[in-house]
């Protein structure tokens, strides 16, 4: 499945069909998704549901098993390791002990939105908070066991989200 072609921008950072396996253990099943320019995807999801080793991988931290990372449409694997290390420092990466990577005098709302509105950046936001993701995201991405279940735009309203996992986790937050 490739990531959703009705969303509008640049092309910024795309994934298509990333697995990731540690020996015999699948991480990652087949995950394609896409981060244009200014706008923010949320990842979501439990524990182990593959969110961290995705992170890794849109940010050439590792390689994938199979599937392709591209950023503005060129391979991100064909980089030189100097341009990885540059393109992570780049996009950034916080943590998710975020109180040790944020001002702490600053809301995180406009901690995200500033560099968004200056450098016009996409930001990849991923979490296990989906009610922080559903006030922050403009694209939401569930995920679940290594795949993600569904992506949608976030128009404010989980109504979009039909997987009985999804529903779930709005459900508990009281989204639904």
């Amino acid at each position: 499945m490739r990531p959703e072609d009705s969303r509008s921008g640049s092309a910024g950072l795309e994934a298509y069909a990333l697995v990731k396996r540690y020996g015999a253990v699948t991480v990652l099943d087949r995950v394609s998704l896409t981060l244009r320019a200014g706008e923010i995807l949320a990842v979501v999801g439990e524990s182990g549901s593959g969110k961290s080793t995705l992170a890794r991988l849109l940010l050439a931290l590792e390689t994938p098993t199979a599937g392709s990372v591209e950023l503005d449409g060129a391979p991100l694997m064909r980089k030189t390791r100097a341009d990885r290390r540059l393109l992570a420092r780049t996009l950034g990466f916080v943590q998710q002990d975020a109180k040790s990577a944020l001002d702490p005098h600053q809301s995180v709302g406009r901690a995200i939105a500033e560099p968004r509105q200056t450098k016009g950046l996409g930001i990849l936001f991923i979490t296990h908070d989906i009610a922080a993701a559903a006030g922050l995201a403009d694209h939401l991405a569930v995920m679940r066991a290594g795949r993600i279940v569904e992506q949608h735009s976030w128009r404010g309203s989980a109504a979009d989200f039909c997987d009985p996992y999804s529903r779930a986790l709005f459900s508990a937050a009281h989204l639904l």
